[in-house]
Order: C-alpha cells, then structure tokens, then sequence
C-alpha cells in the first residue's frame, strides 16, 4: 500500500520559482503561463491571491494583457496551508502582500513585485516578496 505520509523528507522537497521583476514587466503574464503548464501536465494545482487585489477581478488572477486564471483569494497566508495541502504546484499572485513564506509545498511559483513606480523597494506591510524568501 502506498502512503505519502511514509516518504521521507528528501524525496518530498521541491523548489520555490520567484518571478519578479517591475511593474508592467509580464510577472502575472508569466505565473499565468507556468499554473496552465502545470494543470496541461495534470499536476495538482491551486491559485491564492490577496484578498485585497480586487483590480480587474475579485476572484481571477488576471494580467494586463486580460489573460485569466481562477484563483482563491486568501486574508493571510495561514490559509495557505489548510486550502493547499493536497497539491503539487501553488501559484502565489501579488505575494509581497503575503505574510509569511511560502516554502510549505513541493513548487510553489509567486509573482511578485521587487520595485514600486518610484524605483524603490515594494511598498508592502512585510517588505519585498517575503513569500518567496525562505
């Protein structure tokens, strides 16, 4: 009988992919382009955003480009581990407003913004993409 509870460890390691860049760069363009990859590749999949990032969508990941995925938005990133513990690939929108890092699955993929409009570090509560930092 196989379990994934009796795997070690090691073999349950994965890797964080970071996509950032500045604003308009194609960050939301690119995560959008590695999540459908990954469901074409029948590996498990789930979306977060921020609550907060209501731009074009409430519920939808979408770029600038209007390209689109479902996704659910998340309060804090204690959420991330109740709603995501059965999958392989998570997609983190906007995940410099996260709270804390996302190192709790095998691929996690953030987009996240390193600059602001001013040329400065992102203006966000916990500083620039903690999600992707471990």
């Amino acid at each position: 009988m196989y379990s994934e509870d009796s795997l070690s460890e090691a073999s349950r390691r994965g890797r964080i992919e970071v996509i950032c860049g500045s604003m308009f760069s194609g960050k939301t363009e690119e995560l959008i382009r590695r999540l459908k990859r990954a469901k074409f590749a029948r590996q498990r999949v789930e979306i977060f955003k921020p609550s907060i990032d209501t731009r074009y969508s409430d519920i939808d990941v979408v770029s600038h480009d209007s390209n689109s995925i479902p996704s659910t938005p998340i309060d804090s990133s204690a959420s991330l581990v109740l709603l995501a513990s059965d999958v392989d690939v998570v997609g983190i929108d906007e995940a410099q407003f996260m709270d804390k890092p996302a190192t709790c699955w095998r691929r996690p993929a953030c987009a996240s913004s390193w600059q602001d409009w001013t040329w400065t570090s992102a203006a966000a509560p916990s500083g620039p993409c903690p999600s992707c930092a471990r």
